[in-house]
């Protein structure tokens, strides 16, 4: 299983330029990776190619100093600068600011670099404040401005209450009948929940199917596979998921991923704290 919900302990990463541009809308292309399926878009770090995971789940945007080295850029020296907490535990961690672009949208952030990372993470401190839909069927992302002309929220959506806790996207889910709240993680390929959740509800519900590991970008933890019977986020219900739970996740909230949501198409709209689903 890989997990995501990365965050910087000292601020969001968000940082704005002259040069940055914001187009009212645009569309970028995704591939889903083969090992995990992740949704990886093609980014430029200071005008170098990275293809990077769009990851709902990470409040900042991270790369390994291995991905510096692949696209020619010189790693941070000195003392880190900060530390990140992720799956997996806290790492130390340098801040660079760097220009992202992706398709027309051109941002400065706050780079966040530690040693060693399997993947590189696009997260909110880019694209937080945009409305986007990600449509899985069309390998899609749309992004809208604030403010700008049209939308793409359709008739007869599923729509979502949504709570945002710094740049985190809480939904909250029932599991077994009862109200869990989760991070929305589109970089987590598997559900996890901390064990104090589980002992907090009871394991009424619970099957445990096995052990595993989630991995994270601050390393491995160790994990319990549980069935439950069922996981419902508005009418959405799926039965039978298998989540990790363990006690080594030190998060607030549980992470919902893309094992529950799949291939459904959906717009994540952080002004109204509506999350849309669509049929």
């Amino acid at each position: 299983a890989s997990s995501s919900n990365s965050n910087s302990v000292a601020n969001t990463g968000a940082r704005r330029s002259s040069t940055d541009y914001i187009p009212d809308a645009e569309s970028v292309g995704f591939r889903k990776s083969t090992d995990q399926e992740h949704l990886m878009v093609n980014c430029r770090i200071n005008g170098r190619n990275l293809p990077m995971i769009f990851d709902t789940g990470s409040t900042i945007c991270m790369i390994g100093k291995n991905h510096l080295q692949q696209i020619g850029m010189a790693p941070p020296t000195g003392a880190p600068t900060n530390k990140v907490k992720a799956v997996g535990g806290v790492v130390d961690a340098w801040e660079v600011p760097a220009q992202i672009a992706l398709g027309r949208i051109v941002r400065t952030v706050d780079l966040v670099v530690i040693e060693q990372l399997r993947n590189p993470l696009l997260g909110q401190s880019f694209y937080g404040d945009l409305k986007y839909e990600v449509d899985n069927a069309r390998g899609q992302i749309a992004f809208k401005k604030p403010g700008g002309k049209g939308d793409f929220v359709q008739a007869g959506s599923i729509d979502i209450p949504l709570t945002v806790e710094g740049s985190n996207l809480i939904v909250t889910a029932k599991v077994n009948g009862r109200p869990m709240p989760f991070y929305f993680d589109t970089g987590a390929g598997a559900s996890i929940m901390p064990l104090q959740m589980l002992q907090t509800m009871g394991d009424q519900g619970f099957r445990k199917v096995g052990e595993s590991d989630a991995t994270g970008a601050a390393g491995t933890t160790k994990s319990e596979r549980y069935q439950v019977d069922s996981i419902e986020l508005g009418p959405i219900r799926k039965q039978g998921l298998v989540i990790a739970v363990s006690a080594d996740y030190k998060y607030k909230y549980g992470l919902l991923g893309r094992d529950f949501f799949g291939n459904k198409r959906f717009t994540v709209d952080k002004a109204n704290k509506k999350l849309h689903f669509y049929r």
